[in-house]
C-alpha cells in the first residue's frame, strides 16, 4: 500500500446514493450533482476498532468527507432538501447491535444523531417520540430507508 494512504474497509452492504437527479443548495459545496456517496469504515488499529466514514466518489476519485468515532458500519443514506446526508449506522454505544439515524451537514461539518434505537432498552435511554413502552428494537439495522 502506498505511503500515506489509510486502509479502508467499505461496508459489505453499502448503498450508493447517486445525486445526479438532485438539485442541491449552493451551501453544500462538498456535494455536486453526479456525486456518489459510499458509506464505509476506517480501521484505526490492529484490534479491528473502526470509525465510520462517508466517502464521495467524483470522477473516479474517492474522497472521505466525514470520519467519526461516533458511528460505524453506515448503511442506507439519503440527501435531504437542505443538502445534508441522512444515514443509518451503528452508534458508539453499549451494544454492537444498537442502531441510530444520523445527519451530517457537509456545509457546516456538523454531525448529529437524530434517533437512537437500542437493541435492548434500559432505563435512561432516549427513545423516539411515542416509543416509551418499547423494550427492544431488534432488526432495525436490517431495514432500508
Amino acid at each position: 500500500m502506498p505511503k500515506g494512504r489509510s486502509k479502508m474497509r467499505l461496508s459489505s452492504s453499502f448503498v450508493a446514493v447517486v445525486l445526479a437527479a438532485l438539485s442541491l443548495p449552493a451551501s453544500a459545496d462538498l456535494l455536486e450533482p453526479g456525486d456518489i456517496m459510499i458509506p464505509g469504515n476506517h480501521i484505526t488499529d490492529i484490534f479491528g476498532n473502526r470509525n465510520g466514514t462517508l466517502n464521495r466518489l467524483r470522477s473516479g476519485v474517492l474522497t472521505t468527507i466525514l470520519e467519526s468515532p461516533k458511528f460505524r458500519d453506515p448503511t442506507d443514506s439519503v440527501i435531504d432538501g437542505a443538502g445534508r446526508i441522512v444515514f443509518m449506522a451503528s452508534p458508539s454505544s453499549r451494544n454492537v447491535f444498537d442502531t441510530a439515524l444520523f445527519r451530517f451537514d457537509p456545509a457546516s461539518g456538523q454531525l448529529e444523531r437524530l434517533w437512537y434505537f437500542p437493541y435492548y432498552v434500559v432505563s435512561g435511554d432516549s427513545l423516539p417520540s411515542g416509543a416509551s413502552d418499547v423494550t427492544e428494537f431488534h432488526g432495525v439495522s436490517t431495514q432500508s430507508l
